[in-house]
């Protein structure tokens, strides 16, 4: 994980997080676990459904969109922590970027 910190003119702090491509992944599988389990999908118990299968039924985006939630449960944190940021407030996700 790689992470930049700039200053803002607003008295915050934009931070940037790079994360490997197979933490990333793994959180897509994860992601599709949750879908499965709080879907039903046909021909699967709740949260059995294969990844493969998830994600043709509801695409590549709400898979990764899922996973990129899941990241930031447990990437920011991370960041914060590594950076020495100590924030007086939560912080707000601005963009992600994808350098598949």
């Amino acid at each position: 994980m790689k992470i930049e910190t700039q200053p803002r003119d607003d008295h915050q702090l934009s931070m940037t997080v790079e994360i490997e491509t197979e933490r990333l992944e793994g959180a897509r599988h994860r992601a599709a676990r949750k879908i499965s389990e709080r879907s039903k999908i046909p021909g699967f118990r709740p949260g059995k459904a294969p990844y493969d299968v998830v994600r043709r039924l509801y695409g590549d985006a709400t898979v990764t969109e899922d996973a990129i939630e899941l990241l930031v449960e447990e990437v920011y944190p991370q960041a914060l922590k590594q950076s020495e940021v100590n924030p007086a407030g939560p912080g707000s996700l601005e963009k992600v970027e994808s350098l598949e």
